[in-house]
């Protein structure tokens, strides 16, 4: 997870994201701001310009192996202390989500022949709602 995170900061230089942008996050990236301060800091002073967003699926997958109460409350404050939005989400979306997901899962079977774990497909799946200004 590490590698992942350096990567994305030795990248951010090549992107050329609108102020104001929509980052929905995933749950690597969510989990390795939470444990790692000092990738949490550099990572607020990259985007303090963009809405960090949090998905459902993802926050069900940062909080699905916390069975200790307070590690489970911790999580929770850090999701509510931090610069962090909730996605929208309603009844009619998820037909929306559900339909791009299990497309994308197909495209990824045809042309690679394995598909990416389902709750980053619903991530994507969100993602393709929306037009420009939206990042995965």
């Amino acid at each position: 997870m590490k590698s992942i995170s350096m990567r994305i900061f030795a990248q951010y230089e090549s992107f050329n994201l609108p102020k104001g942008s929509y980052i929905f996050l995933d749950n690597n990236i969510l989990t390795t701001l939470y444990y790692n301060s000092r990738f949490l800091d550099g990572f607020y002073a990259l985007f303090k310009d963009h809405f960090l967003i949090i998905d459902p699926y993802i926050r069900f997958e940062f909080f699905r192996n916390e069975f200790i109460s307070e590690k489970n409350d911790n999580k929770i404050f850090f999701l509510e202390d931090g610069p962090f939005f909730p996605a929208i989400d309603h009844s009619e979306i998820h037909k929306t989500i559900l339909d791009n997901a299990t497309t994308l899962s197909k495209i990824y079977r045809h042309t690679i022949k394995h598909s990416p774990p389902p709750v980053d497909l619903f991530l994507m799946g969100r993602v393709m709602n929306f037009g420009n200004g939206y990042i995965l």
